[in-house]
């Protein structure tokens, strides 16, 4: 691995799930998410969540629908119960509409922070983020592709993000990025990328 460092982890997807045993092997923190932001190919979610292995796994995210928090619960109910039958952390993707923690769902395992720009970083969010870890949730952010918004994740409280800025340009950003994160215990960061 290029960035030996216990705060990168590895995110998997439905397109990118290969060679995920060695970083099983390597103990490394990881996650599954459902690629939805490209639009859900079913089968391949289901593929993907049928393959992969259980250990270690911190969530995976139940498909969810961009923006849309309505149609996202929706799917929940109909895309949780197969995730967890999986043996997986089934990971709630909280998008713009989902406004308080109480529409969170009750047997969620996981946070996973999406929506828009203004939506991520508005009080709404930090309070559902806030309110998770006081149940003992993991929480995640997606879509952090500054050091910035690391930062601000790191401030409210998120146990990892990710952001393909810094695994498709990793030498720009990859080491200013690794030095917010070992100042401080949390975030872990996933890389989308085959770090093991």
């Amino acid at each position: 691995m290029k960035y030996p460092s216990d705060k990168l982890g590895r995110l998997v997807q439905p397109r990118h799930y290969d060679s995920l045993q060695a970083t099983v092997a390597h103990e490394r923190v990881w996650a599954a998410d459902n690629d939805c932001f490209q639009g859900l190919d079913a089968a391949a979610y289901r593929r993907m969540v049928t393959t992969i292995p259980t250990d270690g796994c911190k969530f995976v995210t139940v498909p969810d629908v961009v923006g849309n928090h309505r149609v996202t619960l929706r799917r929940w109910w109909r895309w949780a119960p197969f995730v967890k039958r999986a043996g997986f952390p089934a990971a709630f993707v909280i998008q713009n509409g989902c406004d308080t923690y109480r529409q969170v769902p009750a047997d969620a395992d996981a946070v996973f922070v999406g929506g828009n720009t203004v939506y991520k970083l508005s009080a709404r969010v930090e309070a559902i983020v806030r309110a998770a870890k006081a149940d003992g949730r993991w929480v995640h952010m997606g879509r952090v592709n500054s050091t910035r918004r690391i930062q601000y994740a790191q401030a409210i409280g998120c146990d990892s993000v990710d952001g393909s800025s810094f695994s498709m340009f990793s030498d720009t950003y990859m080491p200013r990025a690794l030095a917010i994160l070992e100042s401080r215990a949390e975030p872990q960061m996933f890389d989308f990328g085959g770090a093991a």
